[in-house]
Order: structure tokens, then C-alpha cells, then sequence
């Protein structure tokens, strides 16, 4: 196997994570499932927790800002919501259920899925008040669609990606029945 990058690093332990969930994201587990010596880790990482920190960081950045970034390319707020809506149908896994348990027992993982459920409620929540006129029902809006997602991939099994868009469609009416712009 070729010398593994720190981004290579970062995606197979998302990987694994996803698969596996935290306990497996051990550096022994991580280089015998790589392929590769504990030097390779080193190399990049300085400790266990700056890989976790880093792990948590390309989390984000991939699943949160990234998403962010690229439905701000849709030219109305119903296209960016779509755009959002089918990177999240194709990209979101057992990370994101494996994350949010590593929260409620470790204070930087804690920290990370606080600062990510912020950012994404508060785009949502721009999103949605671009459509309704109503702070509150706006934020009300943004928290329903995100509580449904987080929902969704938590059942046992997880909601598929058919079943989880035909919920969302649901929202159109609703949103059509709150924005004031549709009126004028």
C-alpha cells in the first residue's frame, strides 16, 4: 500500500468509525486494519487525541461546511434546499449515529456535534427565512426538518433514502401554507 496521507488517514477513520463506531478508532486497530505500522500514524498525528480532534474537524468540514458550500450554488432557496437535501441523502452514514453517542460521553466530541448542530440548524434556518416572514416559525421550520433527519437515521433500521425524501415532501405544503411571500 502506498504511504498513507493525513486525509487518507481522516477518511478511513471516518470509515471505520462509521462502521465500527469509536471503540474501534484504537491506533493498533487503525494501522492493522490499514495495512500499515504505527510509524505511518505517528507520522501524521502526534497522539490518539489530536487523530480524534482531527477526525472530528474533517467531520465538519466534510458533513457540515462542505454540504453548506456546495447548495449554495442552487439559484433559489428551493434549489439549495434540494441540493442540501440529496448531499445529505448520498453522503450521511453511521458517523453521524456513532458521533452523536461519542457525544454524550466525551466533552470533545461533545463540543464538535454541539458546534455542527448549530451551524446547521442556523443555515437551515436562514434557508427557511428567506421563505417565511415569521423568525420564530422559520427557526421552528429549520428544527423540524433537522430533528426529522437525525430521527431518521437513528431508527432501527434507519429510515431509507426513499422514505426519508417522501417525509420531506411533506414540508412543501407546510411551507407553503407559512410563507408570507407566496401570498404577495
Amino acid at each position: 500500500m502506498p504511504q498513507l496521507t493525513r486525509q487518507d488517514w481522516l477518511r478511513h477513520g471516518l470509515s471505520i468509525l462509521a462502521e465500527q463506531g469509536v471503540d474501534a478508532l484504537r491506533i493498533g486497530n487503525l494501522c492493522t486494519q490499514l495495512g500499515v505500522t504505527k510509524g505511518s500514524f505517528y507520522h501524521h498525528f502526534s497522539d490518539h487525541q489530536a487523530f480524534l480532534e482531527a477526525l472530528l474537524e474533517h467531520w465538519e468540514t466534510e458533513q457540515t461546511l462542505r454540504f453548506i458550500e456546495e447548495s449554495q450554488e442552487g439559484e433559489t432557496v428551493q434549489a439549495q434546499l434540494r441540493i442540501l437535501t440529496d448531499r445529505v441523502l448520498t453522503s450521511f452514514g453511521g458517523h453521524e449515529i456513532h458521533i452523536r453517542s461519542w457525544a454524550h460521553s466525551d466533552p470533545l466530541a461533545h463540543a464538535f456535534q454541539t458546534r455542527v448542530d448549530e451551524q446547521r440548524v442556523s443555515y437551515l434556518y436562514q434557508l427557511y427565512r428567506q421563505l417565511i416572514d415569521d423568525d420564530t416559525q422559520a427557526l421552528a421550520m429549520a428544527h423540524l426538518a433537522y430533528t426529522t433527519l437525525i430521527g431518521s437515521i437513528n431508527m432501527i433500521p434507519p429510515l431509507t433514502a426513499v422514505q426519508y425524501e417522501q417525509i420531506t415532501k411533506l414540508f412543501e405544503p407546510l411551507l407553503r401554507s407559512l410563507s408570507q411571500k407566496d401570498e404577495h
